[in-house]
């Protein structure tokens, strides 16, 4: 979104509509980046339960926000 306009007016288009959401202006920059990852019923989300190639894209996409000076976090969502 930083570098396409295009895609940061449709990001700010979408939000918009939302009933509760903020109102962004169009120099918005995320602070935090949040990856909620479902697992099956009762796994927790370590690096030994991830896919080796969902690890490695993790990584990157991690890396990559983080010398944007982006805070990231991985949750996981339950199941049930």
């Amino acid at each position: 979104m930083r570098y396409q306009a295009d895609a940061r007016a449709r990001f700010l288009d979408l939000v918009g509509r939302q009933p509760h959401a903020p109102k962004l202006s169009g120099d918005f920059r995320p602070r935090k980046v949040v990856y909620a990852i479902a697992l099956g019923s009762g796994r927790t989300v370590t690096v030994d339960t991830l896919f080796t190639f969902a690890q490695v894209a993790l990584y990157q996409a991690m890396r990559t926000l983080r010398n944007e000076g982006i805070d990231v976090e991985v949750v996981a969502i339950s199941a049930t």
